[in-house]
């Protein structure tokens, strides 16, 4: 019985290091692609992510279990996720039609003055 829940456990070790460099795999690349246009708040988030995944293997790498370092990474990727929502909704499309219809406004009014 001793053996199975030593095998369980590497088990679970080598799945989680593994699902954790995937994580920070994904975030560096939404990070550093030039292709993908994430913004200021999204590469912030992304960058906390990647910070906590990397602190996470160094942990698993000494044996220990980091409880505060997975709560970092999952609240990380909770914001990540509300943010999508957020940026999806139909009020987020309306409130960007408008900012940048007064953002052309006012170009075209300092363009005027120039003149």
């Amino acid at each position: 019985m001793l053996i199975k829940q030593q095998v369980l456990e590497q088990i679970y070790q080598v799945s989680g290091i593994i699902g954790v460099s995937m994580i920070l795999f994904y975030c560096l690349v939404q990070v550093f692609n030039p292709r993908i246009k994430e913004g200021v708040v999204g590469c912030a988030i992304y960058c906390v992510i990647s910070t906590a995944c990397i602190f996470w293997l160094f942990h698993m790498f000494n044996g220990t279990y980091p409880h505060r370092t997975t709560t970092t990474m999952i609240n990380g990727i909770a914001a990540l996720m509300m943010r999508r929502l957020i940026l999806m909704s139909p009020l987020w499309t309306r409130f960007k039609c408008w900012w940048f219809m007064q953002v052309k406004k006012s170009r075209a009014i300092n363009q005027s003055r120039s003149k």
